[in-house]
């Protein structure tokens, strides 16, 4: 994971959340996008041994409790629907 401070336009950018557990190979294409492109981020154990993607608080942010779920910003992409085609178009424009 990368951690390193880089600013867009005098802002520093924030880090990338990515809910999912890395033994499930969609959210194994979102980690492997992000290091490729040396992009921050921080994932959060969740789904399968994990549970946790049934919850409220979980299925508020994505109805579908699929995962991955990738949060940036105000921005959240939802499990595995969106994932293939918009995630790494997302994760690369940063």
């Amino acid at each position: 994971m990368s951690l390193n401070s880089d600013k867009i336009a005098g802002q520093e950018k924030s880090m990338i959340k990515i809910w999912g557990r890395t033994d499930s190979s969609n959210v194994q294409k979102v980690l492997w996008c992000c290091d490729e492109i040396d992009i921050d981020f921080e994932r959060i154990d969740i789904g399968g041994k994990f549970g946790g993607n049934k919850e409220p608080a979980y299925l508020a942010m994505n109805p579908n409790g699929l995962v991955p779920t990738i949060q940036d910003g105000d921005f959240t992409l939802l499990g595995i629907q969106q994932h293939h085609a918009i995630s790494d178009r997302q994760i690369c424009a940063r």
